[in-house]
């Protein structure tokens, strides 16, 4: 994603930045509403990635000290770094990037 939106600047006048959060577990997925229903997940899974992508930087991937440990030797990890959340908890975080 990071280095598709690197290749978009050559036809877009504006620079496409993001911030990536990873985490992985078990999350409830449903839909949501009668009149326009929508698909939605939710979960602490899904308020744990939330968080790591609050806490990303612009055009960084910020994962979880789970699915940091999940990924393996692939990745070059960067941490651990400490995130505190609003929830007054404090998790463990790498960012990651592709091993050179």
């Amino acid at each position: 994603m990071i280095e598709a939106a690197g290749q978009l600047h050559l036809r877009f006048p504006s620079r496409f930045q993001f911030e990536i959060g990873l985490h992985s577990g078990p999350v409830m997925a449903g839909v949501i509403g009668t009149q326009s229903s929508r698909h939605d997940v939710w979960g602490d899974t899904v308020n744990i990635a939330a968080r790591m992508e609050a806490a990303s930087r612009p055009n960084r991937v910020l994962s979880s000290a789970s699915t940091a440990t999940a990924l393996g030797s692939d990745f070059a990890l960067d941490g651990p770094h400490k995130i505190a959340t609003k929830e007054e908890r404090v998790l463990e975080a790498f960012f990651v990037d592709r091993r050179s």
